[in-house]
C-alpha cells in the first residue's frame, strides 16, 4: 500500500513538473513575442502570438492579460483591425477580472485603441474594420513604425466584394403567376357498357 501511493505521488509529482515546464515554455514564448512587438517586428511577433494562440488559456490570468494586449495592439498596427478589436476587448475584460494583468500604460492604449475600433464598427459598421487595412498607430514613445502594406507591383488592390451573379431575364415584362392546381377532386371514371 505504502508502495502503491509512492508510485502514484511520484506520478503526480512528474504531471506537476512537466505543467510547470510547459507553463515557462508559453510564458518565454509570449516574452519572445513581446520582444518583437516592442522591436516592431511585426511579422515576427504576429508569427509567435499566433503559435502561441491554442496554448493562451493554460497561461496564467496575468500572462493571458498580457497575451491579448501584445496580439491585439500588434494586429492594430499590421492592420488586422477586427482582430484587434477582438483581442483588445479580451484583454480588457482580463484586466477587469483580474486587476493588474495590465499596466496603467497598457490600459490606456487598450481604451484608446478600442474606442476608435468602436467608434468605426457604430458608424459604418463592422465592415469597415475588414476594408481598412492603414490604421493610424498607436505609436510606441521615440519608435518609428512602419505599418503600410505594400502593393503587388502594376496591380490595383480590389478590396470590393464579387457581385452575384443574375439570372438573364428573357422578357421585360414582370413573371405571370402559374395558376394555383384546383382542389376539387378529379371526377370518378364513367363505367363503359
Amino acid at each position: 500500500m505504502v508502495r502503491r501511493l509512492a508510485a502514484v505521488l511520484a506520478v503526480l509529482g512528474v504531471c506537476a513538473m512537466a505543467q510547470l515546464a510547459a507553463c515557462a515554455t508559453y510564458s518565454s514564448e509570449l516574452d519572445r513575442g513581446q520582444r518583437y512587438f516592442e522591436e516592431n517586428e511585426n511579422e515576427k511577433a504576429l508569427a509567435i502570438l499566433r503559435a502561441l494562440e491554442r496554448d493562451q488559456p493554460y497561461l496564467p490570468a496575468a500572462d493571458r492579460g498580457r497575451y491579448c494586449y501584445v496580439r491585439g495592439m500588434n494586429d492594430f498596427r499590421i492592420g488586422y483591425r477586427a482582430d484587434a478589436r477582438y483581442w483588445l476587448a479580451l484583454a480588457k475584460t482580463i484586466d477587469t477580472q483580474t486587476p493588474g494583468s495590465l499596466a496603467p500604460e497598457w490600459r490606456a492604449r487598450t481604451d484608446e485603441a478600442l474606442t476608435k475600433l468602436n467608434e468605426e464598427v457604430y458608424q459604418s459598421g463592422f465592415g469597415a474594420l475588414v476594408e481598412s487595412r492603414a490604421p493610424e498607430v498607436l505609436k510606441a514613445p521615440g519608435k518609428k513604425q512602419d505599418t503600410s502594406m505594400p502593393d503587388m507591383p502594376g496591380k490595383k488592390q480590389d478590396t470590393s466584394m464579387p457581385e452575384m451573379p443574375v439570372a438573364p431575364s428573357t422578357s421585360s415584362a414582370p413573371p405571370t403567376p402559374t395558376p394555383a392546381p384546383s382542389a376539387a377532386p378529379a371526377p370518378p371514371p364513367s363505367p363503359s357498357p
